[in-house]
């Protein structure tokens, strides 16, 4: 996993209201940007989990990311801050980091639904570092949240609410109103992370729209984002689009080929390349979220095998002892 430069910069930077310095915050995440940049502007995630342990050490407040969410930086958007401001609308602005969240690293990932009467953007951390920190994962999920709001309000003229917000962690009661305050409507412990706006706010304008700028913007991005995929092993493109998967489907290799501009065949001869296969990957994806769905001790054996994409249990059953060494029943959370 990656994360922007300028996203963990603006982390550093907001805790100058905490009387700490970007320098001092980046010294005790033992980040030298010199050292730790790739040539795409990327810090590994492990840097990134660090800053956010940082930022919990020394201000222990759970909710930082809320607080730093108020303080607007278009630099969280990367190379995508141009591309939102020049939309036409606030839905364009939305669409544009959702599908160019990968300029922005792959700790973090948007999806964007639309229905007749609502937008729901859903937020999605990178299972890998859920696995790892959930806690710090959740206040990024702040972060993400209350800076779509703000962001929002700049690119339109006037403060933007969501109909509601529902939140896969739970907070202190003592926290609530400070996210009813900002979310409006709130819910915790629920199954995703997601902000539902109407229609009539999807559809403000921007006040910066400008046809001609979003063009070279989205010619820009595209750009990047090739320029990043280019650099990045097949088999670890195609598990970032299966760890996106909705529940209870799995997309044929056509499908995940079609996304990265190839067809089934070559996509094959790559991953055959990296001494990998496409169902190799899928039983490794369904294997680690059926892992992850153990471990909250939620949902049974039955439940678990459908909701990964399995058409029965005992098939599940087969594939996961034969990765795990163990029956899938002898790890579920009593």
């Amino acid at each position: 996993m990656q994360v922007h430069r300028d996203i963990v910069l603006s982390l550093a930077d907001n805790m100058h209201s905490f009387g700490y310095s970007r320098a001092g915050i980046l010294k005790r995440a033992n980040i030298e940007l010199d050292r730790d940049l790739d040539s795409t502007d990327m810090l590994d995630s492990e840097k990134g989990i660090v800053v956010w342990k940082v930022i919990y050490e020394l201000s222990n407040y759970p909710i930082i990311g809320i607080s730093f969410g108020k303080n607007l930086t278009f630099s969280n958007l990367s190379w995508v801050a141009g591309l939102a401001q020049s939309s036409d609308h606030l839905l364009g602005a939305w669409k544009s980091f959702c599908e160019f969240s990968l300029l922005m690293g792959d700790m973090f990932f948007y999806r964007l639904e639309e229905s007749k009467d609502e937008i729901t953007i859903e937020y999605l951390p990178n299972e890998k570092w859920l696995k790892q920190d959930a806690f710090t994962a959740s206040m990024a999920c702040d972060h993400a949240m209350s800076l779509t709001l703000l962001i929002s309000a700049f690119l339109c003229g006037q403060s933007i609410k969501p109909k509601r917000a529902e939140f896969a962690y739970n907070r202190e009661k003592k926290y609530h109103k400070i996210y009813s305050e900002i979310f409006n409507e709130v819910s915790f412990a629920n199954k995703k992370n997601r902000l539902i706006f109407s229609k009539a706010t999807a559809d403000m304008k921007v006040l910066s729209a400008n046809k001609a700028v979003y063009d070279h913007m989205y010619e820009f991005c595209l750009n990047k984002l090739k320029s990043i995929q280019h650099k990045e092993k097949i088999s670890n493109k195609v598990r970032v689009i299966l760890n996106q998967k909705n529940n209870f489907y799995t997309p044929k290799i056509e499908e995940i080929a079609t996304m990265l501009n190839m067809s089934a065949r070559t996509l094959q001869r790559k991953l055959k390349e990296e001494e990998n296969s496409f169902k190799e990957i899928v039983e490794e994806i369904k294997i680690e979220q059926a892992k992850n769905l153990m471990s909250k001790g939620e949902s049974t054996i039955k439940e678990i095998a459908y909701l990964v994409g399995y058409s029965s249990v005992q098939s599940f059953s087969r594939g996961f002892k034969s990765r795990e060494g163990v029956s899938p029943g002898s790890l579920i959370v009593k």
